[in-house]
């Protein structure tokens, strides 16, 4: 990731010779200061950047769009949302969007594992199932945008592991989530996300 002017610009290094194409690239300024790198700037650092597949996103609550910005002599259209490798991120930063994309592909995941996690398989097949197959959507990129994440957004994340978890124990109307999770060693999914952060954040130190 790179800095310009409080933007920022998500880049791929590229060796000197290649001939693979670029892949999307998202532009995301904040404020009135906006900047977009130059095509020097971009050559300098081997930077290869498709204008044709840049979008732009402006934060904030500005009410007047400020002018295209422009790459290699093209424009740069602004947008309300963007897709950036898999993560919805709309114009509000609210993450409303992202939360039920990965609600929804969460709740598929478990609907076609539903008779595996109801199965007789040992506890620890089905949690590890779980966790490699309906968590992986829960949390994913989580470490960079659960932050952003309101408290109703995140309890209906934490909801959609308890229900995993008691289609996978069986448990009866009365039995208590926290009960079931501590049982089986499962953390919550707040505690899990910041483990992972804690260690991709120490191995970027």
């Amino acid at each position: 990731m790179a800095l310009c002017n409080r933007g920022v610009v998500s880049r791929k290094l590229l060796p000197r010779e290649t001939n693979k194409k670029p892949k999307t690239t998202a532009v995301y300024t904040v404020g009135p200061r906006i900047g977009i790198p130059s095509a020097c700037g971009l050559d300098k650092w081997r930077v290869a950047v498709n204008a044709t597949k840049t979008a732009a996103l402006l934060t904030g609550q500005q009410r007047t769009m400020p002018p295209k910005l422009r790459l290699r002599g093209q424009d740069v259209e602004w947008q309300t949302k963007v897709r950036y490798l898999g993560v919805q991120i709309v114009r509000c930063m609210r993450m409303a969007v992202q939360v039920e994309q990965i609600i929804h592909q969460s709740r598929a995941a478990r609907s076609m594992l539903r008779p595996v996690l109801r199965s007789h398989l040992p506890f620890r097949a089905k949690i590890a199932l779980y966790k490699g197959y309906i968590r992986s959507w829960l949390t994913y990129a989580a470490p960079a945008w659960y932050a952003l994440y309101s408290t109703s957004q995140r309890k209906r994340i934490q909801g959609q592991q308890s229900i995993a978890l008691r289609m996978i124990v069986g448990a009866g109307r009365y039995v208590l989530n926290d009960v079931i999770a501590r049982d089986l060693c499962v953390e919550t999914v707040e505690e899990f996300i910041q483990r992972i952060a804690r260690r991709m954040f120490d191995i970027d130190d």
